[in-house]
C-alpha cells in the first residue's frame, strides 16, 4: 500500500496532522508506539532495500523458508529491517510536555464518554450542547441587532435634535431680526443692556447691526442712559470721562461713529 499526498495541505499541515496522530497513539499505547517493533519493521518497508516492490511470500515458499524446529535459528522468518539493512531511526514528533497535555484532555473526554452508555443519550448530549450553541448564537443576533436598532436610535435622536436647533436658530434670527427684543427693558440699566447687545447682534448674522436698526437702538440709548444718570446707584457707571468714553466706544461699535457722537453731545454737551 502507497499513499501520495496531493495538493491542499502544506508542509507545516501534514506535520501538524502526523504530530497529532502520534500523540494519540502514544496515548493509546501508554507510549510503547513511535519505538515499537512493528512501526520500525513498517518503516522499514516502506523504503525498501534493493527491491522494487515487496510482495506477500507464497504459502509454500513460507515453508521453505522457516525452520524445522524451535531450535532451528530460522523457525521464523527475519526482520525485513535485518535482511534489507534498513534501519530506520525515527524521530518523535511530539513532546513529553504534548504527550501529558494529550493524557489530560483524552482523559477529560473519556470521563464524559464513558457515561453515556446508549445511543439516546449520546444523542440527547449532541442535542443538548447543539441547542447550547444555538442559544448563544441567537443570543449574539439578538445583541447585535439591538445594538444597530440602538444606534439607529442615536442617529435619529441626533438628526432630530439637529432640526430642532436649526428651527430654534431660524426662530432666534427671525425674531432679532423683527427689531429690538421686546424684553429689553430701561430699567435695565445701558451695562446690562450692553451685555445682551453682542448676542442679539449674534442671531442676526451679521456682524455690523443693519441700517434699519441702529436709530431705533440709538433712541433706546438715550433712554436707558438718561435712566442711569436719575438713577442713584447707576449714575456712578458715568460718572467721569474716561468711564463715558469706554462706554460711547461700545457703542460707536453698534451705531456708527455719527449717530454715537451726536448721542453723546446731547446727553452730556
Amino acid at each position: 500500500i502507497s499513499l501520495t499526498i496531493e495538493d491542499g495541505l502544506s508542509k507545516d499541515e501534514q506535520k501538524e496532522f502526523l504530530k497529532a496522530y502520534e500523540t494519540f497513539m502514544e496515548y493509546s499505547l501508554d507510549g510503547s508506539w513511535i519505538n515499537s517493533p512493528q512501526l520500525k519493521e513498517l518503516l522499514s518497508m516502506a523504503k525498501p532495500g534493493n527491491d522494487d516492490k515487496l510482495e506477500y511470500m507464497k504459502l509454500e515458499e513460507f515453508a521453505k523458508k522457516k525452520g524445522k524446529g524451535r531450535n532451528d535459528p530460522h523457525y521464523a522468518l527475519q526482520k525485513y529491517s535485518t535482511i534489507s539493512e534498513n534501519i530506520i531511526n525515527i524521530n518523535p514528533l511530539s513532546s513529553e510536555s504534548d504527550l501529558q497535555q494529550a493524557k489530560i484532555s483524552y482523559q477529560k473526554e473519556k470521563d464524559v464518554y464513558e457515561n453515556l452508555k446508549t445511543v439516546e443519550e449520546v444523542k440527547s448530549a449532541f442535542i443538548s450542547s447543539k441547542e447550547i450553541e444555538l442559544k448563544e448564537l441567537i443570543e449574539q443576533k439578538k445583541n447585535k441587532l439591538l445594538q444597530e436598532l440602538n444606534d439607529r436610535y442615536e442617529i435619529l435622536l441626533a438628526r432630530e435634535a439637529a432640526e430642532q436647533d436649526a428651527l430654534a436658530h431660524k426662530e432666534r434670527i427671525k425674531k432679532a431680526q423683527a427689531g429690538l427684543p421686546k424684553e429689553w427693558k430701561i430699567e435695565m440699566g445701558f451695562d446690562n443692556l450692553a451685555n445682551r447687545i453682542p448676542q442679539w447682534q449674534k442671531r442676526l448674522e451679521n456682524q455690523k447691526i443693519p441700517e434699519s436698526f441702529q436709530k431705533e437702538l440709538m433712541d433706546f440709548f438715550r433712554e436707558i442712559i438718561n435712566s442711569d444718570l436719575g438713577n442713584t446707584q447707576r449714575k456712578r457707571q458715568w460718572r467721569n470721562e474716561n468711564e463715558i468714553n469706554r462706554r460711547f466706544q461700545r457703542i460707536e461699535s453698534w451705531i456708527g461713529n455719527e449717530r454715537a457722537n451726536q448721542l453723546k453731545k446731547e446727553i452730556f454737551g
